[in-house]
């Protein structure tokens, strides 16, 4: 496996101004084992007034949560909860995954000049990452390769999750809904931050590497299947359309940002290169931080009723000697490979 390492940008705190954030799932807050979107149980009517809200995103791990040169999930987690907390408003904030993240077992990566490789330990069907992913408040995430490459064994494990597991263009071949939507798997979710309506669904690239690896799953092309999904969304009270990106930023991102009519934030890479600032392509911003364990960004969003005025994006950069989060620690402790 390769990806390219880029190099640190410095960390900026971000402000939020209003608070008030509820968000709404399924089930007490939860996907359960249902194939119906959570949905939004308030008027559909535009939030009116302003609202700053932060995302947190990207993931994209490659399937490592431990580097060899002293970065991981825990340090990451730390440093996420430290920014979170310097808001004037914590609660007025989302953190989002983009999927490559959840393999069977834990990984452990380690770069030589590009190439990056990825040792993992014992199958524990990727309780690991339910855990952490739980620790840190995730609030969605989407199926990416990593995922896909056991996808028949993942989708049961969902139960686990207190985050939606959302992807407009993984379908089941027999039923044609998302691929695990009996085991809590949705199209979209709706998450109230500030007021505000948030729809965010999640597409995977179907270039190149996208043949499904499991004969029961298919990839939809993703503009088809985001067309679909979007006015869905907008009719069940959406007023800001997020993707969960593990598209290619350089051609299919764009492509989609210039045809499929409604989606406000593209998040996220499978392939391309980190972006300083939002690129707006008509009316949709697409957003790229540097990602993988050591990397995420924050997206400051100004939001006048209902609809995106301001964007800047900060990006983090995780320092090895960052004292990790103890609960989160104790995670990666439990499921690491050893060291050889």
């Amino acid at each position: 496996m390769a990806r390219r390492l880029f190099g640190a940008s410095a960390v900026l705190l971000v402000s939020v101004l209003v608070a008030g954030t509820a968000c709404t799932s399924p089930q007490n807050g939860r996907p359960s084992g249902v194939a119906s979107p959570a949905v939004s149980t308030t008027s559909p009517s535009a939030h009116r007034g302003q609202a700053r809200v932060t995302i947190f995103h990207a993931t994209h791990f490659d399937g490592a949560w431990v580097l060899a040169g002293g970065q991981d999930f825990a340090r990451r987690a730390a440093l996420l909860r430290r920014l979170r907390a310097a808001l004037p408003e914590p609660r007025n904030a989302l953190v989002v995954g983009n999927g490559d993240d959840i393999d069977p077992g834990l990984g452990r990566g380690s770069y030589a000049d590009y190439d990056f490789t990825v040792e993992h330990g014992p199958d524990v069907r990727g309780m690991y990452a339910f855990e952490a992913f739980n620790a840190i408040g995730l609030d969605a995430e989407t199926y990416g390769f990593n995922e896909l490459d056991w996808i028949d064994r993942l989708a049961p494990q969902l139960p686990n999750a207190r985050f939606a597991m959302v992807s407009a263009n993984v379908r089941d071949r027999a039923t044609g809904q998302v691929f695990g939507a009996q085991y809590g798997a949705l199209p979209w979710v709706i998450k109230e931050v500030a007021g505000v309506r948030f729809g965010i669904t999640g597409a995977i690239t179907a270039q190149g590497r996208a043949v499904p690896f499991v004969p029961t799953v298919e990839v939809v092309e993703p503009a088809q299947a985001l067309t679909e999904q979007v006015p869905r969304m907008r009719a069940a009270g959406a007023e800001i359309i997020v993707v969960l990106s593990h598209l290619d930023t350089r051609t299919e991102a764009q492509r989609i940002a210039r045809t499929v009519p409604g989606i406000d934030l593209i998040l996220g890479t499978h392939i391309g290169e980190p972006l300083a600032t939002p690129q707006r392509i008509n009316a949709t911003l697409l957003s790229v931080p540097d990602w993988g364990v050591g990397s995420f960004g924050d997206l400051d969003l100004t939001i006048r009723d209902g609809r995106i005025v301001d964007a800047e994006l900060h990006q983090h950069t995780v320092d090895a000697n960052e004292p990790p989060d103890p609960a989160v620690k104790r995670i990666l402790d439990r499921y690491l490979p050893p060291a050889r």
